[in-house]
C-alpha cells in the first residue's frame, strides 16, 4: 500500500462497524488441514510475500471523526510480521476434537482493532506428523464475493486486486491523516459530486414525467420485489433456537466429494448448491424431530458469492424425500433469482447487502454461505493442503454453515451457538445422515441396472 491508503467498500465498512460487541467478533476463520508441518522459514516467507502483494494486510483502520464516509486502511509504520504469526504445539492436534476446541477459542477472541486485522497460527503436535494452519481474518478484509485474498495468496493463487479504492489523503510520514482530516476530505469530495448527482436526479425526473405510466409500474414492481426479497421474517423461528445469546461458539466440520454431490444434483434435476441446501436443512429437520419439535421452515439467509445480495427466505426442511426436497429448494431459489431487486444493480444491491446486518430483527436462525473455492490441489509453503474449512461468523444466527470447495472436496465449516445447541454432536450426526441420504441419490443413479 502506498501513502494514499484505501477506502473500505460499503460491505467492508458494515462488517467493521458490526464488530463492536466483543462477544460476537466479526472474524472469518480459514482452517487448512496439512499433510505435514511446513518449514518455518518458508512459511514466514510466504506470509511476507502475500502481505507485500496485498496492501491491507500491512495496514490499520482509521475512521473519520464524523460518520460522513467509510473508514480507511492506512499503511502501518510499525508493521511487524512476527507479531502476526504464531506456532502452537498442540498434543493430539491430529484429532478433530482438540483442533476444533482450539479453533473455536481462537475465533471467539477479538482481533486487535488498532493494527493489521489478521493473524496466522501453525498448529503441530499430531501423532502422525500432520499439522494444521488457522488464518483469522476480520470480515472487513473479505471482498464482495466472499473471497479472502490473503488466503489465496498464501496458497500461491493469482494475486487478488486490493479491495477498496485509493483514499488520497494519507501522510507519507507514516502517521496518516487525522480523523478530522479524513472527514473534511470526504465532505469535500461529496460536495464536488453534487452537480453530477443533481443532473442524474433531473434526468430521472424528466423520464418519469414523460413516461408516467411506466415509471409508476416500475416503482410498484420494484417495491413488491423489495418486500419479497428483503422480508425480515419469512418464516417462524425455531423454538429450539429461541433465546440464544450468541455463544459460546461450537465448531465442527463436514466433507463430501464434489463428484458425489454433483451426481446427486443431476439425479434430482438440480444444482450442487440446491442438493447441498437440501441435505443441510433436511439434517436440521431431523435434529428437531429428535428433540420432539417441528420446524417445517426455518428463517435463513443465503450468501452465494458474486454481486447478489444476502437473501432472507423461509428454508423448507421437508419433504422427507431428498429428491422432492431438492425440487422444493430449486423452485424457491429460481423464484428469488427472478426478482427485479436481485438483478437491478445500481444502488439497490449494496443497500440490500447491508440491510439484514443493519437491522437486528433480521437475524435468521440459519446463515449459509457459499464462497469461492480452490479447484486444484494447493500448497502452503511447499506442504500439501489436504482440506480447507471456512468458518463465517454467525452474526446472531444459531447455525452458520459455510461451503468451500477445495480440490474436489466440499468442505463445510459449522459454527453452532452453544446457548441453544447443547448437544452439537447430535446435530452433526443428523446433518451427516441427511448428507448421506442426499448423496445416495447419485450413487443409485450410477449403479448399473441388472
Amino acid at each position: 500500500m502506498d501513502a494514499d491508503g484505501y477506502r473500505m467498500t460499503g460491505a467492508q465498512a458494515a462488517a467493521w462497524y458490526r464488530d463492536r460487541d466483543p462477544g460476537r467478533p466479526a472474524i472469518v476463520g480459514v482452517l487448512m488441514l496439512l499433510d505435514g508441518a511446513p518449514d518455518g522459514d518458508r512459511l514466514r516467507a510466504a506470509h511476507d510475500r502475500a502481505a507485500r502483494l496485498w496492501p491491507p494486510a500491512r495496514a490499520y483502520v482509521r475512521e473519520p471523526a464524523v460518520p460522513v464516509g467509510p473508514p480507511v486502511w492506512l499503511p502501518d509504520p510499525a508493521f511487524d510480521l512476527d507479531r502476526q504469526l504464531r506456532h502452537v504445539e498442540l498434543p493430539g492436534a491430529g484429532g478433530t476434537d482438540r483442533l476444533m476446541a482450539f479453533a473455536q477459542d481462537a475465533l471467539m477472541t477479538p482481533l486487535d482493532r488498532s493494527g493489521p486485522l489478521w493473524d496466522g497460527t501453525l498448529i503441530t503436535g499430531g501423532a502422525d506428523g500432520r499439522a494444521a494452519y488457522l488464518l483469522r481474518v476480520h470480515q472487513s478484509l473479505t471482498d464482495g464475493a466472499g473471497r479472502v485474498p490473503l488466503a489465496s495468496l498464501l496458497l500461491g493463487r493469482r494475486p487478488a486486486r486490493p479491495a477498496g479504492t485509493p483514499a488520497g489523503h494519507a501522510d507519507p510520514s507514516g502517521n496518516g491523516p487525522s480523523p478530522w482530516a479524513l472527514a473534511a476530505a470526504e465532505l469535500a469530495e461529496q460536495v464536488a459530486t453534487l452537480p453530477l448527482a443533481a443532473g442524474r436526479l433531473v434526468a430521472a425526473g424528466t423520464r418519469a414525467l414523460t413516461r408516467p405510466a411506466g415509471a409508476v409500474r416500475g416503482a410498484l414492481e420494484l417495491g413488491a420485489s423489495l418486500r419479497r426479497t428483503a422480508a425480515l421474517r419469512p418464516a417462524r423461528g425455531s423454538d429450539l433456537f429461541h433465546g440464544r445469546v450468541g455463544g459460546p461458539w461450537l465448531l465442527a466440520t463436514l466433507a463430501c466429494p464434489l463428484s458425489e454431490l454433483r451426481a446427486a444434483a443431476r439425479a434430482a434435476n438440480g444444482s450442487p448448491l440446491e442438493a447441498y441446501l437440501a441435505a443441510l436443512f433436511g439434517g436440521l429437520r431431523r435434529y428437531h424431530e429428535r428433540h420432539g419439535a417441528r420446524a417445517p421452515e426455518l428463517p435463513a439467509v443465503l450468501c452465494s458469492g458474486g454481486p447478489r445480495p444476502r437473501v432472507m427466505f423461509g428454508a423448507p426442511t421437508g419433504p422427507a424425500d431428498p429428491e422432492e426436497r431438492i425440487a422444493a429448494i430449486r423452485g424457491l431459489l429460481l423464484s428469488l433469482r427472478a426478482e427485479p431487486a436481485m438483478t437491478g444493480g445500481g444502488l439497490l444491491v449494496p443497500i440490500l447487502k447491508r440491510l439484514p446486518a443493519m437491522i437486528a430483527a433480521a437475524v435468521p436462525d440459519v446463515a449459509v454461505s457459499e464462497v469461492p473455492g480452490v479447484t486444484r490441489r494447493a500448497l502452503l509453503a511447499g506442504t500439501r493442503v489436504d482440506r480447507i474449512h471456512r468458518f463465517e461468523p454467525p452474526a446472531g444466527a444459531a447455525i452458520s454453515a459455510t461451503l468451500q470447495i477445495h480440490a474436489g472436496i466440499c468442505g463445510t465449516g459449522l459454527i453452532m451457538d452453544g446457548s441453544v445447541v447443547p448437544d452439537p454432536a447430535a446435530l452433526v450426526d443428523c446433518l451427516r445422515r441427511d448428507f448421506d441420504e442426499v448423496l445416495r441419490l447419485g450413487r443409485a443413479r450410477a449403479r448399473p441396472a441388472r
